[in-house]
């Protein structure tokens, strides 16, 4: 995981409908909760994603936005965010460059750890 106080590295990547999305134009508007998760539709993911729902309209109240990012395709993350209802979009990093960025890969490159930055 990255270090306190360590500068967030800029990315660019995709979200579920194709439209790209940098660091720098989502901290636009304010504070962003970003958070990596291994993969769409298993179960930790899955009650990850609804609890961050859950708490989406108070977070939005106070100006924050909230950004998922994990290796699947737009498709499964439009299928995700669909069947949950999520709020929010899913940022897509097929090939992990942001994921390795934030030092949230897994063991020998397999997977991704779970991490939340602010």
């Amino acid at each position: 995981m990255l270090e306190n106080g360590r500068k967030a590295p800029e990315f660019d990547l995709p979200d579920q409908d194709g439209r790209r999305h940098t660091l720098k134009s989502l901290l636009t508007d304010g504070p962003l909760i970003l958070y990596c998760y291994p993969a769409d539709f298993t179960p930790g993911c899955t009650r990850e994603a609804c609890g961050i729902a859950e708490y989406f309209p108070a977070l939005s109240d106070q100006g924050i936005r909230v950004i998922g990012v994990s290796p699947q395709r737009p498709e499964s993350h439009q299928r995700f965010r669909d069947r949950y209802q999520l709020p929010f979009p899913l940022l897509c990093d097929a090939d992990k460059t942001v994921i390795r960025m934030y030092d949230v890969d897994g063991p020998l490159g397999i997977g991704v750890r779970r991490a939340t930055y602010l």
